[in-house]
């Protein structure tokens, strides 16, 4: 995601490219107020006695190294990588904050009030004049970044992609709304949002609802570290039990006997009316 967002920005027309940095500035310098970061910038200009103390002056008044360390941490390539990216953040949390040297301007630019991120959105993929409201600030945002299936299938799930496609169109955990366009979609792929949702529905048990990185972030680092895909077999060795006696069990679940592979969602559920317990 990073990657195609730097992709857009180096390939902007120069005219644009200098009304995004310089939308950047303002909002750094002067919490979206022009005039006011044209006072901070002179200030810094003024205060600093050298070309190198004014370039010092200004990291520290963007809060440079902080977010140059941040970003190099961020890794958006899947979402599994992601979480993982998100718990070595929340790991190196101490340190990180040593290199916060404007606190007051970094909760601002964080709580976003003034609508940078809706600025940034608009500059950078938007061709519309006007102001977007969120929830095409949104649809803006998801129909931008997309993934192909076979992605999503190997490298979150370790799986081909008709056995995905099964877990999409064969076992009800998808609505026919829902995955329908994406087969008659071809190269476009996944949208965000819907890649969300499919990892949501895959990787989480029904109770968990949605992501959860403030409070779950543990949890799921320790399910990434099983598997993400089971087989007949490892669902009968987790019960302690054999295939013989699952295929028994499990005889009414129509799926269950053409789908060789299953999710997380799917296993845990198999597992339960096994009257076993997936403990992670």
């Amino acid at each position: 995601m990073l990657n195609k967002i730097f992709k857009k920005v180096s390939s902007l027309p120069k005219r644009k490219a200098s009304v995004l940095y310089d939308n950047i500035l303002v909002f750094l310098l002067g919490d979206g107020d022009r005039e006011k970061a044209v006072i901070k910038f002179r200030t810094l200009r003024v205060e600093s006695d050298s070309e190198e103390a004014f370039h010092e002056a200004f990291k520290k008044e963007v809060n440079y190294e902080f977010f140059n360390e941040l970003f190099a941490l961020l890794d958006f390539s899947t979402i599994s990588v992601l979480i993982r990216s998100i718990k070595s953040i929340k790991e190196q949390a101490p340190e990180l904050k040593k290199l916060v040297t404007n606190q007051k301007g970094l909760d601002k630019l964080l709580d976003d009030k003034n609508g940078l991120r809706s600025v940034l959105v608009k500059t950078i993929f938007s061709k519309k004049k006007g102001a977007l409201n969120e929830e095409q600030l949104m649809t803006l945002i998801f129909k931008e970044f997309s993934i192909s299936k076979e992605k999503i299938a190997k490298e979150e799930f370790g799986v081909d992609k008709k056995t995905f496609n099964n877990w999409l169109e064969k076992t009800g955990l998808f609505e026919e709304s829902f995955y329908l366009p994406l087969s008659k979609r071809g190269k476009q792929g996944v949208f965000l949002n819907e890649y969300v949702l499919i990892f949501e529905t895959l990787f989480l048990a029904r109770e968990e609802g949605k992501l959860d990185f403030n409070n779950n972030i543990d949890t799921y680092i320790n399910r990434l570290n099983h598997k993400m895909s089971y087989l007949k077999d490892d669902i009968a060795d987790i019960c302690n039990s054999d295939t013989k006696t699952q295929k028994g069990v499990l005889r009414k679940v129509a799926y269950y006997n053409f789908i060789d592979k299953f999710p997380y969602s799917l296993t845990r559920e198999f597992v339960e009316k096994m009257g076993s317990e997936l403990n992670y």
